[in-house]
């Protein structure tokens, strides 16, 4: 068994965009008592409290005028030009606080790396991060600091020199591809609904890395009505060719569960089942690799409860598929028509061969 660490704090809800917002990190407490009920905390699945990060881990991925304007906004402090940074009424609102419990998320993602790096786990969760949209000098869609950028820097940190990030949120990881599209030793591999139907709007598969590293970036876009007949095994089999290309050191591995079919947001249509068999088939190809699991989107409660608790037992070994409905979605004739354009750019134009 693999044994795996979880990070919670209750007060990771405190990550407050308004009672009608779609991000509602209350989910996290759900998820947390569901395990405690289940009795799954034990020596493969460890609960433990995160402690926040510091500002110069904050610093390391972000730019500092950026982040004064973050201190300011979460004092509560009028007048400051809020949208200029990505902050204010819409996607990402300014609220009290903000900068405190931005350096507990990340904190906690930067202990998922360095409980890891140091050898005492092989997997390491922590749902409050994920926060993929982050950019340098500015938010975007409902997030605001990048844990992801933070524990992937302590993974280089602490000698682990290739890093794999893993994105299946419905949306594209465009934050974290911007922070290291030039660094030849991080590979970030996005599975997406297609901007051109989707929020950000970017994550083309003819993307690619700066000049100096071109191979550190890769995007998977599908259209609407993608369904699991092709997204899993797409999922797997481009990750699979990416681990043997790329020979990661480690993984941090992003689990938006916004692909599936319940969501009010995306418009793919994985059943549950489909969407928890390509994250087994995901850690199985990682096999005793390190790797950090990361929450993102996700907005049916019921479902990201029922996922995300899931893959905690599915990562510690324990029993995951008890009362798990059978079920499996077909994609539409565009889907399918788009998924085919896609893979051929990726076989042609990129080398991958399947």
């Amino acid at each position: 068994m693999m044994k795996t660490a979880y990070i919670h704090s209750d007060l990771y809800a405190s990550y407050n965009l308004g009672p009608r917002h779609p991000l509602q990190q209350s989910r996290l407490i759900d998820i947390c008592e569901t395990l405690r009920n289940q009795g799954a905390f034990d020596t493969n699945l460890v609960l433990m409290e995160p402690s926040p990060c510091s500002e110069s881990d904050v610093l390391s991925v972000h730019d500092e005028e950026y982040i004064q304007i973050i201190k300011r906004a979460s004092q509560g402090e009028t007048g400051i030009p809020l949208s200029r940074y990505g902050l204010g009424p819409g996607d990402t609102p300014a609220f009290a606080g903000m900068w405190e419990n931005g350096l507990l998320y990340c904190g906690g993602s930067k202990l998922c790396a360095s409980l890891v790096a140091d050898g005492k786990f092989k997997r390491a969760i922590s749902f409050a991060g994920g926060l993929h949209h982050a950019h340098y000098d500015h938010a975007s869609g409902f997030c605001i600091l990048s844990d992801i950028a933070i524990a992937i820097k302590t993974l280089k940190g602490s000698g682990y020199k290739r890093v794999l990030y893993v994105d299946i949120d419905v949306h594209h990881g465009d934050g974290v591809e911007a922070l290291f599209r030039s660094d030849p030793d991080v590979m970030t591999l996005s599975f997406h609904e297609s901007g051109a139907w989707l929020f950000p709007g970017t994550g083309n598969v003819q993307d690619r890395g700066s000049k100096s590293a071109e191979e550190s970036v890769w995007n998977v876009p599908f259209a609407p009505n993608t369904g699991g007949d092709v997204w899993c095994s797409t999922v797997s089999d481009v990750t699979n060719h990416l681990m043997d290309r790329f020979s990661p050191d480690a993984i941090v591995l992003q689990l938006g569960a916004d692909a599936l079919e319940e969501d009010p947001l995306g418009h793919l249509v994985m059943t549950r089942w489909e969407w928890l068999q390509t994250v087994d088939t995901l850690l199985r190809l990682f096999g005793d690799k390190p790797v950090i699991i990361l929450g993102g989107g996700g907005y049916c409660r019921a479902a990201v409860v029922d996922v995300w608790s899931r893959v905690a037992l599915l990562a510690a070994g324990h029993p995951w598929q008890n009362g798990l409905e059978f079920g499996r979605s077909v994609s539409s004739t565009d889907a399918l028509d788009f998924h085919r354009s896609t893979m051929l750019y990726l076989q042609e134009k990129r080398g991958l061969q399947f």
